[in-house]
């Protein structure tokens, strides 16, 4: 998932009708259970997503190896897109779950 060379950059999955294509990802921050990041060359596909845009993606794992999935991206993001990610942030901070796992509230 990570360069040993661009530490901050990292494989991000994103879905494009049923395929799930990776692109470079600058990191620049954690946000709730996101990472938050920049597409860091343009696609080679044409998937939404250009050089520079914005993306928010969670960890998952598959056959134990942890990736990274785009829930959200684009230069920009609706209103409805944006009300919807804050709602996950908001929702998983009452849980306790954020980026670096599932802590215990009181």
């Amino acid at each position: 998932m990570r360069d040993p060379f661009y530490p901050d950059n990292v494989l991000a999955g994103v879905m494009h009708g049923s395929v799930i294509h990776e692109i470079t990802v600058r990191l620049t921050g954690i946000h709730g259970p996101f990472v938050v990041g920049e597409v860091d060359e343009e696609p080679s596909q044409e998937i939404g997503l250009h050089f520079a845009d914005k993306v928010w993606a969670i960890p998952y794992y598959a056959e134990d190896v942890s990736h990274l999935i785009i829930l959200f991206g684009g230069e920009t993001l609706s209103d409805e897109e944006s009300a919807v990610l804050e709602k996950i942030v908001h929702e998983t901070e009452k849980l306790g779950i954020d980026f670096s796992g599932i802590s215990m509230k009181s």
